[in-house]
Formats: C-alpha cells, sequence, structure tokens
C-alpha cells in the first residue's frame, strides 16, 4: 500500500487509465535511471551500521530480520538494497537458529577497503559453519551469477574444496587460475568501481569469524 500510495502521486492508480505525455514520459525515465544508480551507490557503500563487525567489512545483509523491520522502524536502505542485488527472501535466510538459520555475510572491499576487482585474487578463511558453507560472485550491476564459463558461479563444501592443514580454504576469484589443486572461481575484469560481492552462508552461530578478502595483484 504504502509503494501504492507513490505510484498513485505520479497518477498510477489500479483501474484508472494511465496516459502520461512526452515531457512526463522524459522525466519518469530519468527518474528511473536515477533511482537505479542511487540503489547501487547505496548498496555498494554500505552504512558502518549494517556490518557484523566494526572492523571489518563484512556486510549484514538482514540487519533485523527478512522482512527488514524492528520494533520501531523499518531498514528502508537495507530493504532497497537487497532488492537492488538480490532477488527474494524468506524466513530462513535470516533467522538465528543453531545448525537450522542461514548467515548471507557479503563483502564488496578487500582487508585495505579496496573494491573487490575482477582482474584480481581474493582470499577469504576461516568460514565458521556447522552444515555447509557457499560461496557465490554476481553481476553487480544485473544482480545474476556472474556469467564465468562455470555451470554455476559458485564454490561449496558440498563441490569437496581442497583444504588446507589448519582446516581453513583459500579461494581465489580472477580471470587466471592460480594453478592445479586450487580452489579457483573466474571472475573477468571488470569495469572500474564495479565491485562483485562474495556471499558466505553459514548454519551455526559462532564467535568464529570469517577473515577479510586478501588481495593478492599479479
Amino acid at each position: 500500500m504504502y509503494m501504492r500510495g507513490m505510484a498513485a502521486e505520479l497518477g498510477i492508480v489500479k483501474g484508472q487509465p494511465f496516459e502520461p505525455d512526452a515531457s512526463a514520459r522524459a522525466l519518469l525515465d530519468k527518474a528511473a535511471r536515477a533511482a537505479f544508480r542511487m540503489a547501487h551507490a547505496e548498496g555498494y557503500t554500505p552504512s558502518p551500521n549494517g556490518l557484523y563487525w566494526p572492523d571489518s567489512h563484512w556486510v549484514n545483509v538482514f540487519p533485523g530480520n527478512a522482512t527488514f523491520t524492528s520494533d520501531s522502524f523499518d531498514y528502508i536502505n537495507a530493504r532497497t538494497t537487497f532488492f537492488t542485488y538480490a532477488y527474494s527472501t524468506s524466513p530462513g535466510m535470516a533467522v538465528s537458529m543453531d545448525n537450522v538459520g542461514a548467515k548471507y555475510p557479503t563483502t564488496f572491499y578487500d582487508a585495505d577497503g579496496d573494491y573487490l576487482d575482477g582482474g584480481q585474487n581474493d582470499m577469504p578463511k576461516n568460514v565458521p559453519v556447522a552444515l555447509f558453507w557457499s560461496v557465490t560472485v554476481y553481476d553487480p550491476i544485473t544482480a545474476s551469477g556472474l556469467e564465468n564459463g562455470q555451470p554455476f558461479p559458485s564454490l561449496n563444501e558440498m563441490d569437496k574444496p581442497v583444504q588446507n592443514s589448519d582446516g581453513t580454504f583459500d579461494i581465489y576469484f580472477g580471470p587466471k587460475s592460480p594453478g592445479k589443486g586450487k580452489n579457483w572461481l573466474p571472475r573477468f575484469q571488470a569495469k572500474a568501481g564495479s565491485p562483485s560481492s562474495v556471499s558466505t552462508a553459514r548454519n551455526r552461530r559462532s564467535s568464529t569469524r570469517p577473515g577479510s578478502c586478501q588481495t593478492s595483484r599479479r
């Protein structure tokens, strides 16, 4: 109803004709394009209040719950940006329940605070999980899975990735393979200022936190 009210201010009302003239169409087109850019700018410049830890770059995409609500207000920016780079939600995506709930920490930056770039290699470690973890790369503009030549642009524990002797995993992202026997998700060189997100799902609350993405420039 809230969004219908905003549409009604433009003359868009259910059951009534909407026939904007050329000038109005041009303004609406500009507004839609500007809103699209604003949502991306907001999404890829997350608020400190949306971080899992103040000294990290891991974003909590569900700061309240799957409906982006709290007891006294709605998380407007978080909801807007989520539906800019994602598609839908369900309660299980945000519930904090041991061995059942899932978490989706997301980052657009490496440990130095620089945007992730398809021409670099990033290696997050120490993923706290109970059932499985999964890492997926997305196109920052279309929010679809990145077309990287693989059936799915993701890697998870069910893929049986190579594990280090200390129990951690190194995951490489970049246009070139890091070599045989490495966990690699191809990413092609992105346009300047176009970050790609890395999402990790976990199924157990834990005091352990995933490390920041370390960048290796080659």
